[in-house]
């Protein structure tokens, strides 16, 4: 895994990571993902198009996450996806567009060739509060919420398929073996397109959650 990490937007510094040239061999990743086995959700899961069965990861994988953000983090492999492929096409959707994730990070490795490569990673402001963030602790009793679970009820996922509720702040654009690391459940977010007819030239990607290690966890 390489090193090329790319500037990001003042505002956005700390909570989202840029990294090109991600994998050494991509190719061979990208291999591994059109020969893996995938399941289809047929609108049903909160992402459009399919995911993997099985997971493909390495503790290099772990470890460099955890260099990029500066601290141990946990994984959990049987309650996050971590490492999972996943592929959406033109037109496929999913029950939400822009959400938030319930984990302290996300990561997308995107592994469509630049030829076919459409839209990119959103990151949203929410219009009716004004919000660019989710609220946390305190802050959120001015949304009438005592957890993230119950905003996301209340005002995401209310408003997560209609684009005239979201202001588009910046996107992150799909690159071939570029990797997308932020904050999942501090910044709205969402795919602002899906693309293509097949395996061979649709959204491919591959999706890591985890949470910063809790102090003196073994993670």
């Amino acid at each position: 895994m390489r090193q090329a990490v790319t500037e990001v937007p003042h505002s956005l510094r700390g909570e989202v990571h840029i990294i090109d040239d991600f994998y050494e061999k991509p190719d061979a990743v990208r291999r591994l993902a059109l020969d893996a086995e995938f399941v289809g959700f047929d609108g049903r899961a909160n992402f459009p198009g399919g995911e993997s069965v099985k997971a493909y990861w390495s503790p290099q994988h772990r470890d460099r996450f955890a260099e990029l953000v500066g601290k141990a983090i946990d994984i959990d492999p049987s309650q996050w996806v971590f490492g999972k492929f996943r592929l959406a096409l033109a037109n496929e959707t999913g029950r939400t567009k822009v959400h938030v994730d319930f984990v302290d990070w996300t990561a997308v490795i995107y592994l469509s060739l630049d030829t076919d490569c459409s839209g990119g990673l959103g990151i949203y402001r929410h219009r009716e509060t004004g919000l660019e963030r989710v609220p946390r602790g305190s802050d959120l009793a001015a949304y009438r919420c005592s957890s993230l679970e119950e905003f996301d009820s209340r005002y995401i996922m209310r408003d997560s398929l209609h684009d005239d509720r979201w202001e588009l702040l910046h996107q992150v654009d799909i690159r071939y073996n570029r990797c997308v690391l932020f904050r999942g459940s501090r910044l709205f977010h969402g795919i602002t397109r899906t693309f293509g007819g097949g395996s061979a030239d649709g959204r491919l990607t591959q999706n890591f959650f985890f949470m910063d290690a809790v102090e003196g966890s073994s993670a």
